[in-house]
């Protein structure tokens, strides 16, 4: 099926910068886009009514398209219940395509109940949506790759003004679109001398909650603070229409979560000891600080060109003890890796970072998470039930022990308490496994 022959529908709310989506497929030659901006309009669009008892019913559509997309910029209750109308409708005839607000909890529950077929995570990197498109389809068609010359470049109108490609902004020229994740935009830009940068902006018009500014400036105040060789180096802030933005150094470089994904059985021993030394040595320093990641994954942490490892994304950093932007009880974080404690909801420490630091190697060692369930609720539990993820071993043999002792019985022990005191001993534990190759 060719893509100029693919239909498309694209259900946002009227705040959306729809254009990101609908451009990014535009441009890799889906030309069949249609957007729509309340869910009313979703479904007379899909000719589906609702009957006189309140259940869905579905007149004769002239024409279904060939793949929905819902954004959760529509209501939570909106967004599942479209899906899942949808699909009463129509079943496994339209196949959907959900992008969640983040990877938290609630959100991938909410994309498994109401039936979506697959999801991407905010920011949306328009390869991802573009693979998630060719494998619903049935394509082996491959992706063109971001950062070549058939780069994909969206604009973004919204409630104030945004920077659009070839803008200048305090000597900056916005490059490219690299990811958008709500009101957070991120852009490769250069300055006068041909400098590579990173721009990380924040929309700040409208009805912007008051704590996703707080947090903004918080994760401001914090990279401003670091400086160390495996953290992505804050370079200055500022602002544009209002709108907020943070100026980093560029990566060149990928992030675990792609390199892994062309090491099915695992990294190399050199690369993972590589990856673990400077991992632990950027944890080292924020704690030392009293600064929390509370988000270590594979998709946060970069390996440079020249080897170099760098820790990015400090989002929902938090320093030790000051005030929460969310209430006691809520969790923040991602599923796959996260420490029992913070999935209750309670005040992160050294600790937690330690244990998904231990769920990010074990992955990294044998190409799998520590732990598989059907679902994000399910997987957290699995992480607060005292489940002990399986040997190293069990996926490559020829990894020792030792390397259980560090990553499964310390680092992932579900009691704070049990796992190493601080990064200090983990790096201690980490140099004498040099010798313990695989």
């Amino acid at each position: 099926m060719s893509r100029d022959s693919i239909r498309i529908l694209i259900a946002e709310d009227a705040r959306a910068p729809e254009s990101v989506l609908a451009d990014i497929l535009r441009q890799a030659g889906y030309e069949h886009v249609e957007v729509v901006e309340s869910q009313d309009a979703a479904l007379q669009a899909l000719d589906i009514s609702t009957s006189g008892n309140g259940r869905y019913v579905t007149g004769k559509a002239k024409q279904l398209p060939t793949v929905a997309i819902t954004h959760l910029s529509l209501s939570a209750a909106d967004n599942r219940d479209l899906c899942g109308v949808i699909k009463a409708a129509y079943g496994r005839c339209l196949p959907i395509i959900m992008v969640l607000g983040d990877d938290s909890v609630d959100a991938h529950v909410r994309m498994i109940d109401a039936g979506a077929d697959a999801f991407v995570v905010e920011p949306v990197l328009p390869n991802k949506l573009l693979d998630e498109m060719s494998r619903l389809l049935g394509s082996t068609a491959a992706t063109a790759a971001v950062g070549t010359e058939s780069q994909i470049n969206v604009a973004l109108p919204t409630q104030a003004a945004a920077p659009e490609i070839g803008d200048e902004i305090d000597g900056y020229r916005i490059v490219e679109l690299l990811s958008w994740a709500g009101r957070i935009y991120v852009y490769r830009v250069e300055d006068h001398a041909g400098r590579t940068f990173a721009m990380k902006m924040l929309n700040t018009s409208g009805d912007a909650e008051e704590r996703i500014l707080l947090r903004f400036e918080r994760e401001i105040d914090i990279m401003s603070s670091i400086d160390h060789p495996n953290v992505v180096r804050f370079i200055d802030r500022g602002s544009y229409a209002d709108n907020s933005y943070i100026l980093m150094e560029f990566v060149m470089g990928r992030h675990l979560e792609d390199l892994l994904a062309e090491h099915p059985g695992g990294f190399d021993f050199a690369t993972v000891h590589t990856v673990a030394t400077g991992l632990v040595q950027a944890l080292e320093s924020v704690h030392e600080m009293g600064i929390i990641h509370r988000d270590i994954k594979l998709r946060n942490v970069f390996l440079t060109d020249d080897n170099e490892v760098k820790v990015g994304d400090f989002g929902i950093a938090v320093r030790i003890g000051e005030t929460r932007f969310t209430s006691i009880g809520y969790c923040v974080g991602t599923p796959l890796y996260m420490a029992p404690e913070q999935a209750r909801g309670q005040d992160a420490t050294p600790e937690t970072d330690i244990y998904s630091f231990g769920g990010t190697l074990y992955h990294l060692i044998t190409g799998q998470p520590p732990f598989t369930a059907k679902n994000a609720l399910e997987m957290i539990q699995r992480h607060l039930n005292d489940d002990v993820p399986p040997p190293l071993a069990h996926w490559r043999p020829a990894v020792g022990r030792s390397w259980d002792v560090l990553i499964v019985d310390r680092c992932m022990a579900t009691e704070p308490r049990n796992r190493p005191g601080s990064m200090a001993e983990v790096a201690a534990i980490l140099a004498h496994l040099k010798a313990d190759r695989f």
